[in-house]
């Protein structure tokens, strides 16, 4: 998820490193479901919608899937390399590696100045301490004011999946009154939280993350690049 951190020339740092093992780990030839955290102890992959698992750039998306290894420091400075891609809000949410944890979220919008958000985030890191699967994101308002409730990452109302994203939906009011017929609740204006309430309906219908994540993007129009983290599956 680091891949557009690497292509900046800063100081070595944790995170630059673990952008450059993903892709390597992903290329290993080892089965599949080798290649998380049990296998690596530490690495950081892209899911790029229409895409795939792969290398690949992307605005303002960082995640980190660690076994020993805090997320928030990673996450943040993972935002702080990443902040040009969208100063108006920053957030994370972050679980640990066997799900023992419910979704931590904290995020929070740029008020007083540029990229004050990720500040506050750093003042605030604590309430993610012990955690070591995560994702965080770096804002440009689209759909939706300039708010916290705005920020990302979004969650389901059962808060069963957390989601980041980059990009439009072109057709969010439609699916969103769908799903605000079948009894869903919004906390924001966004067009992201339609994705990330599309995927927790599916999977309390039954569905796994990796099953819903894809009818959900299915039902999508429009562009997006995104990560999704799932309360009951965080090392996928």
């Amino acid at each position: 998820m680091l891949q557009a951190a690497s292509r900046r020339v800063l100081r070595l740092s944790a995170v630059r490193q673990v952008s450059r093992m993903a892709p390597m780990a992903a290329a290993l030839p080892v089965a599949a479901e080798e290649r998380g955290w049990a296998k690596y102890g530490l690495g950081a992959v892209l899911l790029m919608a229409g895409i795939g698992m792969g290398q690949a750039d992307n605005c303002g998306i960082v995640g980190v899937v660690s076994k020993h290894q805090e997320a928030n420091t990673f996450l943040l400075e993972g935002l702080t390399i990443l902040q040009n891609r969208g100063y108006d809000s920053a957030g994370m949410a972050t679980t640990t590696h066997d799900g023992a944890n419910p979704i931590e979220v904290t995020k929070y919008a740029s008020v007083q100045g540029t990229a004050d958000s990720i500040n506050l985030l750093r003042q605030t890191k604590e309430k993610h301490n012990g955690n070591t699967v995560g994702i965080a994101h770096t804002r440009w308002a689209t759909h939706g004011g300039k708010t916290d409730e705005n920020s990302h990452p979004h969650m389901d109302m059962n808060q069963r999946v957390a989601v980041v994203h980059n990009g439009t939906i072109t057709n969010y009011n439609e699916i969103k009154n769908e799903l605000i017929a079948e009894g869903v609740t919004f906390s924001s204006q966004t067009d992201t939280e339609v994705i990330a309430q599309l995927i927790g309906h599916l999977m309390g219908e039954g569905a796994d993350c990796l099953t819903a994540t894809r009818l959900a993007l299915a039902r999508l129009e429009g562009t997006w690049g995104l990560c999704v983290m799932a309360r009951d599956e965080p090392g996928k």
